[in-house]
């Protein structure tokens, strides 16, 4: 989870429109902290499919107010 954090959060992907991060394991706790994280709200477009993701991560990250932007979501086989 801190790795995953520190991605997150990198600085580098403040300009971040496309993130693909697919059948990575990712559980509804690290949907949760890409959910809260302001740092990439640009992204257009947004893959967590082939994850561990319950309702709960899926709902975090389709609610959350800093991914306004997004156009495209991707969330199957979770």
């Amino acid at each position: 989870p801190e790795a995953w954090e520190r991605f997150v959060s990198a600085p580098q992907l403040s300009e971040l429109e496309s993130l693909s991060v697919t059948g990575a394991a990712l559980t509804d706790a690290d949907a949760l902290v890409l959910a809260e994280n302001a740092s990439i709200r640009r992204l257009l477009e947004l893959d967590l499919s082939s994850n561990y993701l319950t309702a709960t991560g899926a709902l975090a990250v389709v609610r959350s107010r800093h991914f306004a932007a997004l156009e495209r979501i991707n969330l199957r086989w979770n």
